[in-house]
Parts: structure tokens; sequence; C-alpha cells
């Protein structure tokens, strides 16, 4: 929670912060090529999810 509520969480690229980001809940338009999501926390940690 602290690192969505600083900023330091993005999906595909795109910030997400605040209080709103605690609550945010996946959905089929956070998909790249209809089935990956890459999140980031902070510069260095990367991680690839792929959804069937």
């Amino acid at each position: 929670r602290e690192f969505l509520k600083n900023g330091s969480v993005a999906i595909n690229g795109e910030k997400i912060a605040g209080d709103d980001a605690v609550n945010r809940v996946l959905q089929t338009e956070d998909l790249l090529h209809g089935n990956t999501i890459l999140l980031r926390r902070g510069k260095k940690a990367w991680f690839a999810s792929r959804w069937l």
C-alpha cells in the first residue's frame, strides 16, 4: 500500500497513485496484446504477467 500511495507502481508504463490505487482492480483494458500486463515497482523491479 505504501508503494501505491507514493506513486512508485506502474501498470503497463502508466503510474497509479493515491488512495484509489489501493482499491484498483485489473481489467481487460489493462492487457497488452490481449494477454500480458507489465507491473513495475520503482525503477528496477519489473514483473510480466501473462493471462490466458
